[in-house]
């Protein structure tokens, strides 16, 4: 939006006419209400267990992203979008010329990061919720992008299923 002079409209438009999938979609908003159903479910599991149960939910849908939504998506020259399973795909990624990989989530069971002499890493911690303000991170996400296309690398910037980000 900053770098194109662009509004939230125009932008999410460009960033869908290059990866659809961008947006909460009626299958992810059933997804999370699904998984708020079972949080309010875990208001009576005692906490030891809670913490367990939800890093278990984590790691089903990073294996199914990682399996099923793998490939990053190319948003211009150098910055590419996607989930963790594209920060995953070593091969792909390399294929792309992407060195940098930024991360923005919490929780995000960052086991791709076994690849972490290849690439150079930022990882931006917000909840995945709309009442996160994101912009605060704005300025250091840009230098981090611009740093990358500096070293003529690429960036890939990705959460935990690459959609939700608005």
């Amino acid at each position: 939006m900053k770098k194109y002079h662009m509004d939230l409209s125009q932008a999410l438009e460009h960033v869908r006419s290059k990866r659809p999938q961008a947006a909460p979609n009626p299958g992810f908003m059933l997804q999370l209400q699904n998984f708020e159903k079972t949080l309010k479910a875990m208001d009576n599991i005692d906490e030891a267990y809670k913490d367990k149960i939800l890093a278990l939910t984590r790691a089903l849908y990073a294996t199914r992203s990682v399996k099923d939504d793998n490939i990053p998506c190319k948003i211009e020259e150098g910055l590419f979008l996607g989930s963790l399973g594209a920060a995953s795909n070593r091969n792909a990624l390399k294929s792309l010329n992407v060195t940098h990989i930024l991360t923005v989530g919490n929780l995000l069971g960052l086991g791709y990061l076994s690849h972490a002499n290849e690439f150079i890493y930022k990882v931006i911690e917000v909840s995945d919720t709309e009442e996160t303000d994101i912009a605060q991170h704005f300025d250091a996400c840009f230098k981090f992008i611009d740093e990358a296309k500096r070293m003529g690398g690429g960036v890939l910037v990705h959460c935990f299923m690459g959609k939700s980000r608005r």
